[in-house]
């Protein structure tokens, strides 16, 4: 459970990992879009997405946050390029 509540514009990811399959191989987390991110709790002014959205942000944008023991990312709703349907 997240207890953390963003302020503003900001939105808090988790990254998004999926587990590719070609045939018997797993690919590494390096084939993927490393740019991809699960929406985990979003700010009072956000307008544009929601939690547990899949969303592609700006590679270089927002700040990582360590919160227990798990990597998050707090970026503006701004630096979200797009939602995955």
């Amino acid at each position: 459970m997240i207890n953390i509540q963003p302020l503003g514009n900001n939105v808090l990811l988790k990254r998004y990992a999926e587990e590719v399959k070609v045939g018997a191989l797993i690919l590494p987390d390096s084939h993927q879009i490393e740019n991809q991110g699960i929406v985990v709790a979003i700010g009072p002014n956000v307008s544009e997405v929601a939690p547990n959205q899949r969303v592609l942000f700006s590679s270089y944008g927002g700040k990582f946050v360590k919160y227990q023991e798990q990597e998050m990312i707090m970026i503006p709703e701004e630096e979200i390029l797009g939602v995955f349907e």
